[in-house]
This record gives structure tokens, C-alpha cells and sequence, in this order.
């Protein structure tokens, strides 16, 4: 009868460690505090290759600072930055981020990105909320916690997609000025290249990731400089209409 008990346990034991379902998923890495800060205070671009694996990881980070009133306004763009729908449409384009389920969950879509015989048009959901210092000032944050990266191979290439292991994190983090905004937005990529793409030089490859960042960085910062001014004015003007000014 112990003999049977024993057996029982161990077969319970073994059964909790092979299943998958009983390791609770890890949370995403954007989430994680160390990882914040390392993209966040990037000041080149990124870029890591393993030409034995095929491994590649590489991103930019884009440093946002804007000017919101002509005259010191510290406490009223303090206040915007608590506005997590208005500063939702202030950081991307309106057309291009919709709100989840969730509360304060959004999903951007990127523009279409071109990279050699590949080309992405991912989406990315991300969870947005507002936090106070020590100082009582507003810090906005701007974590991934999905993607997707619909990825579109050139015809007649036999390259699976699904093999590629493609992980998209976007980290993005906003503090008030006393006449505006200034914070960071950063993009990562991360990966395993087709065999192809592996024969090509380093220098060819980062020459194309290059073309990338560049792309995603001007999008970002010119839609956040258009967008924070839009939003916060619009902003503004209600709060003045509503008497809360």
C-alpha cells in the first residue's frame, strides 16, 4: 500500500514539472525594470548579431522633448499626462492606435517595414498608465505586453515564417517640464535570420537595420511632435470650456 502511495506521488510530481500549463507564463520583458532602463537610456542604435545561430536583435531609442506653452504651465501639463486617452492619441497616430478591451490597453500599428526579402507590418498592444514620483509629478509609461508581427516573404522564397522566432518590445516613458514634455521611446527587434539572409555581410546587414530605424524613428518623434501639441491644446481648451482652469 505505501509501495502504491509513492508511486502516486512521483507520477503527480513528474506530471507537475513536464506540463507545460503548470509554469505560469512569464511576464514580458518590457515589464522588467533593468530591461526599462537599458533601452530607454540608449543613446546609438542597437544592434547584436550571431552569425553561427543566425540570432539578431537591434532597435533605436528616440528621445522626445516638446515645448507645450510659451510660459511656465508645469501643474497643468502635469495634470494632461493623468489623461490616459488624450495622451494615448498624443504619442502616434490617431489613425493608427486603438483602444482594447482592457483599460488603458492599446494596440499601435507600425508602419510597413522593409527588410531585404521580408517585410513587417506589425501591431503591437501595449498597457499605458500614469504613476507619481516623489516629487508629485506624473510619470507616463508605455509598456508592450503583445505583438504581432505580420511578417510578408517575397514570393518564391521558401523561408517559414514561424521559424523565425520574431519578438517585438516597445518601452516608452514621459516626465513634465515646466513648459512641456520630455521623455524616450524605445523599439526592439529580435530574431532568427533565414538561411539567406545569413550569408550576407555584417556591414550589409546593418546597413539595413539602419534604413529601419531610421524610419520608425522619424515617424515616432514627428507624430509625437505633432501630436503632444494637438492633444494638449485640445486638452486645454476643454478644461478652459468646463471651468476647470
Amino acid at each position: 500500500m505505501r509501495f502504491l502511495i509513492l508511486l502516486t506521488i512521483i507520477s503527480i510530481s513528474l506530471i507537475s514539472v513536464v506540463n507545460p500549463l503548470s509554469t505560469p507564463p512569464k511576464p514580458p520583458r518590457s515589464f522588467d525594470p533593468a530591461f526599462r532602463k537599458e533601452v530607454l537610456t540608449r543613446t546609438s542604435p542597437h544592434f547584436e548579431l550571431n552569425k553561427q545561430t543566425g540570432s539578431i536583435s537591434f532597435g533605436s531609442t528616440i528621445k522626445l522633448t516638446t515645448t507645450l506653452t510659451s510660459t511656465p504651465s508645469q501643474p497643468l501639463i502635469n495634470s494632461w499626462l493623468n489623461d490616459i486617452p488624450s495622451i494615448s492619441k498624443s504619442i502616434w497616430d490617431p489613425t493608427l492606435i486603438h483602444p482594447l478591451p482592457p483599460p488603458h490597453t492599446y494596440r499601435l500599428s507600425l508602419i510597413t517595414l522593409n527588410f531585404f526579402t521580408l517585410s513587417l507590418s506589425p501591431t503591437v498592444d501595449c498597457a499605458l498608465e500614469t504613476k507619481q514620483n516623489r516629487k508629485s509629478e506624473n510619470i507616463f509609461y508605455l509598456t508592450s505586453i503583445n505583438f504581432e508581427p505580420n511578417v510578408k516573404i517575397l514570393p518564391g522564397l521558401n523561408i517559414d515564417a514561424s521559424k523565425m522566432g520574431i519578438i517585438i518590445e516597445v518601452i516608452g516613458q514621459m516626465k513634465p517640464t515646466p513648459t512641456g514634455v520630455t521623455g524616450a521611446i524605445g523599439f526592439q527587434t529580435s530574431g532568427v535570420l533565414p538561411q539567406g539572409l545569413r550569408m550576407l555581410p555584417e556591414g550589409v546587414l546593418r546597413e539595413g537595420v539602419g534604413k529601419v530605424n531610421e524610419v520608425i524613428g522619424r515617424f515616432a518623434e514627428g507624430n509625437f511632435r505633432r501630436g503632444s501639441r494637438r492633444e494638449f491644446g485640445e486638452w486645454r481648451r476643454r478644461r478652459e470650456e468646463e471651468g476647470g482652469l
